[in-house]
């Protein structure tokens, strides 16, 4: 058990995807500061850089996914 508090991450289908984890980030970190805290991952590790990047390559496989089916789309 760890208490805290979890931001979670609906990633937009219409909005830049990566922007949006940036601002849960930013948002992350100042919580983090106001509350004395520290910023884990799920598996309530410390949220290294390679682990941010590892989030950040996620994002961009969402985001191309998402334009390979818009484009998908627009042939049919």
């Amino acid at each position: 058990e760890t208490p805290g508090v979890t931001l979670f991450l609906q990633l937009p289908r219409t909005f830049d995807a990566l922007h949006a984890l940036d601002e849960m980030w930013a948002t992350a970190k100042d919580l983090a500061v106001e509350l004395n805290a520290d910023i884990l991952d799920r598996n309530r590790q410390p949220l290294s850089a390679q682990k941010q990047q590892n989030m950040r390559d996620e994002v961009l496989e969402y985001m191309r996914q998402i334009a390979l089916q818009e484009k998908v789309s627009e042939y049919r």
